[in-house]
């Protein structure tokens, strides 16, 4: 059967010995554009030994059905196109390129390209579309991609995940809304709780296979092995291996990749813009000073070996100032335990436990345990004082009458929550009465059936909160039996081995005593409620 290549009213044949032009109808178009679509035939066909002078006589023909072999020779050999395959090294991607036939030879379709794949070997990865797309396109010479395969996938490292940050601190000030800067809050120490996780190990994962365009499978790579675990003092290894926890409180650190967890913080310079703010778990050594409007919160003792300004430090044990506070009105010192300074000056002092001072002037002291003044000057001048047990110095008040008041006998902080807890009672109690005249009324116009559902739920809210109210009280009054018998004098003393000045006043339990006259070498306490002078011991 003849091999046919239409274009408009002509078509090519291909025979046994040639190339034919049939043309039907001739005179429907001009032969000038019949001769343009045949050379165009000619050239994208690579039709060769093309016999021009046979073309001319058939579109010059009148006759109403041509068919003229226009191609010179008897012997006639056609060439078919073909295609090549370009297959990457790893097998995972696949281009097609196609050579160009002649004299008409046959045309690859996608139908021809699928079954050379196939007859190659590639099953896995070819793309249909891009081999439509190639075909529609086809340019002789010119690769197109039209198949992958599938990479393995690598599987993913094991890593050690830190749960604090191991970056070099930055002194980077906090931004606070509005776009203020609080350049003491810098966060500059890493801290840790005993038992608190610091490092998780993720083991790595598999991966999977992947597969060439020969269908071959490709095995991946198994993830790298994580890291061992930075153990350093004060730290310990979960028993499944895949925790590093931390044993105690204190600062952590990553230091010659080891993580370390240190119970004291030590600061070699002072609290100050280069430091911040220190909040810490644990103990503190501050070798320099602590700047005005700084703060130190510890959760053990803290040390200061340089002066303290007006700054705000809070601990649960034992605060030692070896220099001492000057406090402008502004320092706020609290411990848990003692706390023992060279001087204190215009402060506030809370301590649990005793208070060593070499003198305290202008400030507001109060003392679970016994103030002592001792040392060269010995002196307590100006403030007031809250003691639990006693107070002992060289000299109390001054020749200018300075106002200094002592209490002792009582625990401040105790004493201070009663007189809260009493406080709290009465308001309570006293709205609690203005509750019942409302649950009153109400209750009577229920009764006559006056309220509407307005007035009725107000009534059940006034009924529950009552109910609440009287817990609350009850709780409060628990606490104040408790608190009562704490608060009974069971010792206390005032004692100045030189003078207590004239200004001074004294209350020892339910005794009080305005010192109107210098007192030498003395003890007061307190004997059956009156407050007696006796020598100094």
């Amino acid at each position: 059967m003849a091999e046919t290549m239409y274009s408009g009213i002509l078509k090519f044949e291909k025979q046994y010995d040639g190339i034919y032009i049939v043309i039907d109808n001739p005179m429907q178009v001009t032969s000038y554009a019949l001769r343009d679509n045949v050379m165009g035939l000619i050239s994208k066909y690579k039709i060769s030994n093309v016999d021009f002078a046979a073309i001319d006589l058939a579109l010059s023909s009148t006759d109403k059905s041509i068919n003229r072999k226009i191609t010179i020779g008897s012997s006639f050999v056609s060439k078919d196109e073909k295609i090549d395959f370009e297959i990457s090294k790893d097998k995972l991607s696949l281009s097609i390129k196609f050579s160009g036939g002649e004299n008409m030879g046959k045309v690859l379709d996608k139908d021809d390209v699928m079954l050379a794949l196939r007859n190659a070997g590639i099953v896995y990865g070819v793309d249909e579309a891009k081999v439509e797309d190639a075909i529609s396109q086809k340019v002789f010479g010119k690769s197109y991609l039209v198949g992958t395969g599938l990479e393995p996938a690598r599987g993913k490292d094991g890593l050690l995940e830190f749960h604090f940050d191991i970056s070099k601190k930055t002194l980077k000030p906090k931004v606070l809304e509005g776009g203020k800067v609080d350049y003491r809050d810098v966060d500059l120490f890493e801290m840790a709780r005993a038992e608190q996780v610091l490092i998780t190990v993720h083991q790595p994962t598999p991966g999977t296979d992947g597969k060439n365009i020969f269908g071959e499978s490709i095995p991946f790579q198994p993830g790298k092995l994580p890291p061992i675990l930075p153990r350093g003092k004060n730290v310990k290894i979960s028993e499944d291996g895949l925790q590093l926890i931390s044993e105690i409180n204190g600062q952590v650190s990553l230091v010659s990749n080891k993580v370390s967890v240190n119970p004291i913080l030590e600061i070699q310079g002072s609290v100050d813009n280069s430091t911040g703010n220190v909040q810490f778990i644990g103990s503190v050594i501050v070798r320099g000073n602590v700047i005005s409007g700084f703060s130190i919160v510890a959760s053990g003792d803290l040390d200061v070996y340089g002066a303290v300004e007006g700054a705000s430090i809070y601990c649960d044990g034992n605060i030692v100032l070896h220099s001492g506070v000057q406090g402008a009105g502004k320092a706020n010192i609290v411990a848990g335990g003692f706390i023992k300074a060279k001087y204190i000056e215009n402060s506030t002092i809370v301590a649990n436990g005793d208070v060593f001072a070499d003198s305290i002037m202008h400030s507001d002291v109060r003392c679970g345990g016994d103030l002592t003044l001792a040392g060269k000057r010995g002196f307590l001048i100006g403030g007031k004082f809250k003691v639990r047990n006693k107070i002992t110095a060289m000299t109390i008040g001054s020749s200018m009458a300075t106002v200094t008041e002592l209490e002792v006998g009582l625990n401040p902080e105790l004493l201070e929550r009663y007189r809260n807890l009493i406080g709290e009672f009465n308001s309570l109690k006293s709205e609690m009465n203005k509750m019942e005249q409302i649950i009153d009324m109400l209750s009577k116009a229920n009764e006559a059936n006056k309220l509407d559902d307005t007035k009725r739920n107000i009534l059940l809210k006034s009924i529950h909160t009552k109910a609440f109210m009287r817990d609350k009280i009850d709780n409060i009054q628990k606490e104040i039996n408790i608190i009562l018998p704490q608060l009974e004098v069971k010792s206390g003393s005032v004692a100045a081995s030189n003078i207590i000045y004239a200004g001074v006043k004294v209350l020892i339990g339910n005794a009080m005593m305005y010192v109107r006259e210098e007192i030498q070498y003395c003890k007061l306490i307190n004997i059956n409620g009156e407050i007696k002078i006796n020598p100094f011991a």
